[in-house]
């Protein structure tokens, strides 16, 4: 994770903006205490990205662009992103699908489903919803938000892309 986490900071750049950070790592931080316990420290991080977009990488480092927090219309919304990447973070889901993908045998997969194979399962997607939902709820947050901001997203993709890429 720490070596991703320094390219990622490389290739993507991340925002230097003490104030915003902190107000992140605030809300990240207070969802912790009712998160999967794990060995490792989690640190909260903006990347220079327009597009919304949110990740983590293992090892808990979280990720959220800086296209996302103006897609964002409410400290509920945001909770529950941050607690749907905590969860990835915790559950390990990273870990599991390069473990996974290294199993496969490529020549046997195909080049072009190679790629989504990298990302996260639809059940790991569905367990990271549930699970940053609950935990943003113990922590004070409305879990609607979640629904909410996946309603923004969905919307934006519908103006700029003209459909949605959101599964049904």
């Amino acid at each position: 994770g720490a070596e991703a986490a320094e390219a990622m900071a490389q290739q993507m750049g991340i925002v230097d903006d003490p104030a915003l950070l902190a107000y992140i790592e605030s809300i990240g931080r207070r969802m912790l205490p009712f998160a999967p316990k794990r060995s490792f420290d989690y640190t909260f991080h903006i990347v220079n990205q327009s597009a919304p977009n949110a990740f983590a990488l293992p090892g808990g480092y979280i990720y959220v662009s800086r296209g996302l927090l103006t897609l964002v219309n409410s400290e509920d919304e945001l909770a529950c992103v941050l607690g749907h990447e905590i969860t990835h973070a915790a559950e390990r889901h990273s870990a599991s699908r390069q473990e996974y993908n290294a199993r496969l045998n490529p020549l046997s997969v195909g080049f072009m489903r190679a790629g989504k194979l990298a990302a996260y399962g639809r059940n790991q997607e569905s367990d990271a919803d549930r699970g940053g939902q609950i935990i943003a709820a113990k922590a004070g947050w409305d879990p609607k938000g979640m629904a909410t901001f996946m309603q923004d997203v969905d919307a934006m993709d519908r103006l700029t892309v003209g459909w949605s890429r959101l599964p049904g």
